[in-house]
């Protein structure tokens, strides 16, 4: 079951995680090794720093989970479709992702952006709280309204 408050920007919920989702939708994402072509995925992207990936549309076979807070670099390319996301991580070095049309571009890489920035005195676990105590002030702002 998800729950949508005040508009699914922020306040959906996945009932099987219990953390806030920030994004949801379908990008191709470029494969490596032998598989290098672009496969369509649907991804969710949690407050949490969680980029979930599934082959399906009803989100209900999920190919893999990727933590963002410890990666180093996020562009949006210049055909400003393609996003791509330094892991740091030495399995799975870079993500490229591509989006279907220039504003989801956008949207996906502003939501994507939330996870980088000048974090370098902060390890990862504080950065999720910090995160989290951002969506919870954000919600009681909205509330007030």
């Amino acid at each position: 079951m998800t729950a949508t408050f005040f508009s699914d920007k922020y306040y959906q919920i996945d009932s099987q995680a219990d953390v806030f989702i920030l994004k949801k939708g379908a990008m191709k994402k470029k494969g490596s090794g032998f598989a290098n072509g672009w496969g369509k995925r649907w991804f969710i992207l949690r407050q949490n720093g969680i980029l979930s990936y599934y082959t399906d549309k009803d989100y209900l076979k999920k190919r893999d989970e990727l933590d963002l807070i410890p990666a180093t670099n996020l562009v949006l390319n210049d055909d400003k479709r393609t996003i791509t996301i330094d892991l740091n991580d030495p399995k799975k070095k870079t993500l490229q992702l591509w989006c279907y049309n220039d504003e989801d571009a956008k949207k996906w890489y502003a939501s994507l952006n939330r996870f980088f920035g000048d974090n370098s005195n902060m390890d990862g676990d504080q950065i999720k709280k910090a995160f989290t105590i951002l969506i919870i002030t954000n919600m009681k702002l909205k509330l007030k309204d």
